[in-house]
C-alpha cells in the first residue's frame, strides 16, 4: 500500500513496478484522477438584533489562506468590497427578516457564496412581555432547567417536562377536562378544568394540587391568563359568556362582565389596561340560514370578534374580523373567520395576531352555483389586529394554503417570527410578522395545539394532541 497527500489536483499517470527478489520484475501504468477540493464556506451565527443595532458575523471556509470575502447585507445598502478579514459588521435600520450573501474568492479563483437570514426586531421595552391563554406553558426557574407544562385534555391531568433534557417530571390529577394554564406571579400553576367548572392550583415544588377554586356550575372555564402586572387572573367563562376577574392569591372574583356567546380565549397586553377576549364560534351572519348571506350590513362589516375589556371589567369595543372577499382559487379564497383562538400580543404591543380557520359560508350550489371543494370550503388563517387603531389590519390576513385550521400561535421573544400550530395539516408555519407572509412550515405531531418557545428563544416546544406528545424542533 502506498499512501500520502495529494496537494494538487489534475490527472496523473503512475507506474508501479513490482520485483520478486530473484530478479522477476512486472510494472504496470495506470490513470489516476485527483480533483478539487469543493469550496465550502461554514454556516454563519446570525442571532436576532434590534432595529438600529449592529450585527456582527464571523465567517470561515475551507478555501485555504488568502481567501477573501464580499457581503451583501440584503437591506439596500451596496455590496462591499473583497476583504481578507473574517469579521464584518453592519447596522440594520429596520426591523425585519434580511437574506444576507457572502461570497467567498481563493487565491486559485475559486468563488463560493452562502446566504442565510438576519432578524431584526423592533425595540422592545422592559422585561415583561404580554400573556395570552395556551395550553402548553414554559415555567422560568432561577439556576434551573425551564420545565414545560401542558394540559391532558382527555385525561384529567396537566404532564411536567424538563425543558431539556426532555424528561418527564411528573404528571399531575386535576379537574375534570383540564383546557389551558397559566403560572401566577407566586410560582403556583393555574390549571381551567372545562366540565369541573373549578380552577386546580399546583404546587411548583411539590407538584400537586394546593387548592381548588370552585366556579359557577356548568360555566365551562376555558381560557386562563395573568395580568402582565400581577394585579389579577382573567378567565373566559365559555357556557356563559363572562369574562371574570379574579384575586390572584385566594381565586376570589374580583369583577366579571358579559362578553357574549363563547368566549374561550383571552390576552393581556404589557400595560394590563384591557383584556382581548375571542369569541371562539362567531356571531352568526344575517341570512346565513337562507340562501343569501349578508357579510355588512348598512356599511358595518360583520365576521370573528375579539372583544375589549378594560381592566375596571367594562367592554370597550368589539374588533371585527371581517369576511374574506378574496376570489377562490388555490392560494386563497372567501369566508369568515371562525373557531377564533387566542390573540397573541407582539412583544412589541402594536399588534396581536388570531390564528383560526376560514368557512366559505357564500359558496354553494344553492348560493352562488359552485360545488363546495377541499381548496375553497374551509382554509386556516391567521388575522392581524393593529393595536394602535384598534381595528382588524385586513391586507395582512396571512391564508395558510392547504390547511384548515390554525389553533395557536406564539412569537419569538424578540418579535421576530411568529410560529402557528396548524392543527389538520400536521405542521407549524413560519410568519414574517414584518411583510405579513408565511415563509415556511415544518412537521409537527398529530393535531398540534398549543405552542411555547424557550425564554432563550432558541426551542419550539409543541403540544400534539392526538399524538398525545410534547414536540419540539431547535
Amino acid at each position: 500500500m502506498i499512501s500520502g497527500t495529494v496537494n494538487t489536483a489534475g490527472t496523473y499517470s503512475p507506474t508501479v513496478t513490482v520485483q520478486d527478489g530473484n530478479g522477476a520484475s512486472d510494472t504496470t501504468a495506470f490513470a489516476w484522477t485527483v480533483i478539487p477540493v469543493q469550496p465550502v464556506i461554514n454556516p454563519v451565527l446570525a442571532p436576532p438584533v434590534v432595529a438600529g443595532g449592529t450585527a456582527t458575523f464571523n465567517v470561515t471556509s475551507n478555501m485555504g489562506a488568502g481567501v477573501q470575502y464580499r457581503w451583501d447585507f440584503g437591506d439596500g445598502t451596496p455590496e462591499t468590497a473583497y476583504s481578507t478579514a473574517a469579521t464584518v459588521t453592519h447596522l440594520y435600520a429596520a426591523p425585519g427578516l434580511y437574506t444576507v450573501t457572502v461570497t467567498a474568492l481563493s487565491t486559485s479563483g475559486a468563488v463560493k457564496t452562502l446566504s442565510f437570514t438576519q432578524a431584526i426586531y423592533g425595540a422592545i421595552s422592559g422585561a415583561t412581555r404580554p400573556s395570552g391563554s395556551t395550553n402548553v406553558v414554559v415555567e422560568t426557574r432561577a439556576g434551573q432547567n425551564p420545565r414545560v407544562w401542558l394540559v391532558n385534555q382527555d385525561n384529567d391531568s396537566v404532564s411536567v417536562f424538563d425543558g431539556v433534557t426532555y424528561n418527564k417530571v411528573a404528571e399531575v390529577a386535576v379537574g375534570v377536562d383540564p383546557r389551558t394554564l397559566a403560572v401566577a406571579p407566586d410560582g403556583r400553576v393555574w390549571v381551567t378544568n372545562k366540565s369541573g367548572s373549578s380552577i386546580s392550583v399546583i404546587s411548583a415544588s411539590s407538584l400537586s394540587v394546593v387548592q381548588t377554586i370552585a366556579l359557577p356550575r356548568a360555566s365551562m372555564p376555558y381560557g386562563l391568563a395573568f395580568a402582565p402586572n400581577g394585579s389579577a387572573a382573567y378567565v373566559a367563562l365559555e357556557a356563559s359568556g363572562q369574562l371574570l376577574k379574579l384575586n390572584v392569591s385566594s381565586g376570589a372574583v374580583l369583577g366579571s362582565v358579559a362578553v357574549g356567546a363563547n368566549p374561550r380565549h383571552l390576552s393581556i397586553p404589557v400595560a394590563s389596561d384591557r383584556i382581548f377576549v375571542s369569541r371562539f364560534i362567531s356571531p352568526p351572519l344575517p341570512g346565513e340560514g337562507t340562501t343569501v348571506v349578508q357579510t355588512e350590513v348598512a356599511g358595518v362589516k360583520r365576521g370573528g370578534e375579539v372583544v375589549v375589556v378594560t381592566s375596571a371589567m367594562a367592554i370597550e369595543r368589539t374588533i371585527v374580523l371581517q369576511h374574506s372577499d378574496l376570489p377562490d382559487t388555490t392560494l386563497h379564497g372567501r369566508g369568515i373567520p371562525n373557531y377564533l383562538a387566542s390573540p397573541v400580543i407582539a412583544p412589541d404591543g402594536k399588534s396581536a395576531w388570531v390564528p383560526s380557520k376560514q368557512d366559505n359560508v357564500k359558496r354553494g350550489t344553492r348560493r352562488d352555483g359552485l360545488a363546495l371543494n377541499f381548496e375553497s370550503t374551509v382554509r386556516a388563517i391567521t388575522s392581524r389586529i393593529d393595536l394602535v387603531t384598534f381595528a382588524e389590519d385586513y391586507a395582512a390576513r396571512v391564508d395558510h394554503d392547504n390547511s384548515s385550521l390554525a389553533s395557536a400561535a406564539v412569537f419569538h421573544p424578540t418579535g421576530a417570527y411568529l410560529f402557528v400550530a396548524l392543527q389538520t395539516s400536521r405542521h407549524v408555519a413560519v410568519i414574517d410578522p414584518v411583510r405579513e407572509v408565511e415563509l415556511f412550515r415544518f412537521d409537527a405531531g398529530r393535531a398540534p395545539d398549543g405552542v411555547a418557545v424557550s425564554p432563550d428563544g432558541l426551542t419550539l416546544y409543541v403540544n400534539n394532541f392526538m399524538d398525545r406528545t410534547l414536540g419540539s424542533s431547535i
